[in-house]
């Protein structure tokens, strides 16, 4: 129960600074939030774990999506959750958007912002640019192949999971890269998840709320819906 008391004190201490109304959303994100567990910290030796043109002995194409070898600690994921969280509450009131959800997704898609993508691309929910080598984006080397139209050239295979790709013909790796969280946050809220794919989710959150459902259990709903939908980004 460490996450939802953690939660609470830190969202009920940036809540002050809001507006009635938005001290609410930030009391409500802590139910919704208590599926999400805490982990302790583990010490290895390097940043990532290697992928293979990084190390021909020890990487892994799989390696590229893992977070940072050593986990972060409870401080630095509560530091990590007090710094999301009002970008968060903020885009729902503009958006419609639950900030419960928008958190739970930040810290299963980044690891707590400790992913290659989150730590070199501010990039917190995976979000891809197709295209090769598109304007602002950042490109994930060595992650493996998803391109299911064109296989990406390899230049050299060390096994499964272990290859070496031709890293200037792909399209399939290249992932949105932002000036901050809070610029991700509101591109996720204020863009995606408004199109047709999702958008059916926000007007049902909505409808519950306006239908006396509670905050928690519209927010766990439009999770449900847009899993169900296929979270794609």
């Amino acid at each position: 129960m460490i996450l939802p008391v953690m939660i609470h004190s830190i969202l009920t201490g940036a809540g002050k600074l809001l507006t009635n109304r938005t001290s609410k959303s930030f009391l409500s994100i802590i139910l919704v939030l208590s599926l999400f567990t805490l982990g302790s910290q583990s010490a290895y030796a390097t940043l990532f774990d290697p992928v293979p043109f990084e190390n021909r002995n020890l990487g892994k194409n799989s390696n590229a999506y893992n977070p940072m070898t050593v986990r972060p600690t409870l401080q630095q994921q509560e530091r990590f959750i007090k710094e999301v969280a009002p970008y968060a509450v903020r885009a729902s009131e503009q958006w419609g958007v639950p900030a419960s959800a928008i958190i739970g997704m930040a810290i299963l898609e980044s690891g707590y912002g400790t992913t290659r993508t989150a730590y070199y691309a501010n990039n917190l929910f995976g979000i891809k640019i197709w295209g090769y080598n598109p304007q602002g984006a950042w490109q994930l080397k060595g992650q493996p192949d998803e391109d299911f139209e064109r296989p990406v050239r390899i230049l050299e295979s060390l096994g499964p999971d272990r290859l070496i790709f031709d890293e200037s013909q792909r399209r399939d790796n290249w992932y949105r890269q932002f000036n901050s969280y809070q610029d991700a946050v509101n591109f996720l809220a204020g863009t995606l998840l408004q199109n047709h794919r999702y958008g059916f989710a926000r007007e049902k959150y909505q409808s519950n709320l306006e239908n006396d459902m509670s905050i928690e259990n519209a927010s766990r709903q439009y999770l449900f819906d847009i899993a169900h939908a296929g979270i794609i980004i």
